[in-house]
């Protein structure tokens, strides 16, 4: 028998996503609920009502457009359940379908105005928090363009370096790389070949990812990762100021093996 309830909301819940699937169905579906506890003459009523809801990235939602609203505490509600069961503390629980009545009668206004306050409130947090981290990376930002000036500075007026290589390696050149051209080609070494990654989600199984060679190779070769401007131009820095020089010939540019010179070692220790 349909019995009708009207009272006070003392509590309200989140909206919750429950599984509704069966072993039938090709999509996962929901069903989605809310919680509130009323209060009138009687005594406590605790409830769970069906609603329109949808998932989002933030959780479970009622829809904007859905048939039923969420009230407040301070609220007032009327609604209708088939069975009302009690429970061992006393309370009384029931259910809310879509079978059943569910309005509210009465809107507190208090309610409303405290829950714009904390929505306008969290608002102004989530802003200040996206403010100071906007303010965080340009000082960060800073902070690392100073550090890369005062290194160049220091680079440029580095007397332990021969000035006629720090008029060749200008200011744009990494010394760190330098330092590792002279450092790697201690034996002879060609500019090499760069890694090449697996496409096929398995290089253990097809072998075809190659850690790369010579000056190139991944991560740790002096010239990884620089596009072939850019290597052939260290290359004839390193040259042109007889730091290295070529240990053997070949017609592929880069397979010609390099070898440090005794300039290159006396510059290599100076920078150590």
């Amino acid at each position: 028998m349909t019995q009708e309830i009207s009272g006070l909301i003392k509590k309200v819940g989140k909206v919750k996503a429950y599984d509704n699937s069966n072993a039938w169905d090709r999509e996962i579906t929901f069903v989605f609920k809310f919680f509130m506890e009323v209060e009138n003459k009687d005594g406590i009523y605790l409830a769970m009502v069906t609603v329109d809801g949808e998932m989002t990235e933030w959780g479970p939602r009622i829809k904007k457009d859905g048939r039923r609203e969420k009230p407040l505490i301070g609220d007032k509600v009327r609604f209708t359940t088939h069975r009302i069961r009690e429970g061992k503390d006393g309370a009384r629980w029931c259910s809310v379908t879509w079978n059943q009545e569910f309005e509210i009668t009465y809107k507190s206004e208090s309610a409303r105005q405290e829950l714009a306050d904390f929505i306008a409130r969290k608002k102004a947090e989530r802003e200040e928090a996206y403010q100071q981290k906007l303010k965080e990376q340009e000082e960060q930002a800073y902070e690392a363009k100073a550090e890369s000036l005062s290194r160049q500075f220091a680079e440029e007026n580095d007397d332990r370096i021969p000035q006629d290589v720090r008029d060749e390696f200008n200011s744009v050149f990494n010394w760190d790389r330098l330092f590792n051209v002279l450092k790697q080609t201690q034996s002879p070494i060609d500019i090499g070949e760069a890694p090449h990654m697996c496409p096929h989600g398995g290089p253990r199984a097809c072998g075809c990812q190659t850690p790369g060679s010579g000056l190139r190779y991944s991560h740790t070769g002096a010239l990884y990762g620089l596009p072939r401007a850019h290597r052939n131009s260290v290359i004839k820095k390193a040259l042109k100021t007889n730091l290295i020089t070529i240990h053997k010939e070949s017609d592929d540019e880069d397979s010609v093996l390099y070898i440090i010179t005794e300039r290159g070692r006396q510059v290599l220790e100076s920078m150590k």
